[in-house]
């Protein structure tokens, strides 16, 4: 037989209910926070076509950590590599950039197709781009 004490203490937990967020809910509404503000961050954060190379070359990077994709730097375009093919997303005049240097220490030219590869984890196919002012931009 439950005695007296038992049966106040479930009638205490049938009135009041647990009133605290189990972890799974809690991880449910930050990983729902945390894409929300992914995707506003890549929708806010456009490259306008007179930005100069370095800022439209931290934009592709930032933009494969969040997306995961491939970009791809060619003469006349940026292209986004998907299914084995290549989409272009926005005309590129390659005019700034003299040549590359690959992780390899070899010196080529920015004819070759693609001159510059960004992969997801902001991740590069190269060492450096040399600029015809002079500068260089290491990776």
């Amino acid at each position: 037989m439950v005695n007296q004490e038992e049966r106040v203490r479930i009638k205490i937990l049938e009135i009041f209910p647990s009133k605290g967020f189990t972890l799974l809910e809690l991880l449910i509404v930050i990983s729902i926070i945390a894409v929300s503000a992914s995707s506003f961050f890549i929708f806010s954060n456009t490259v306008n076509a007179n930005d100069n190379i370095r800022e439209k070359i931290h934009y592709y990077r930032e933009l494969s950590l969040h997306t995961g994709n491939v970009y791809s730097f060619t003469n006349d375009g940026i292209y986004l590599a998907i299914d084995n093919g290549f989409v272009k997303l926005e005309d590129f005049d390659a005019l700034e950039v003299l040549s590359v240097n690959t992780k390899d220490e070899q010196t080529k030219s920015i004819n070759e197709e693609p001159f510059l590869s960004i992969y997801s984890g902001m991740e590069v196919n190269i060492k450096s781009l040399k600029l015809l002012d002079g500068t260089t931009i290491n990776f």
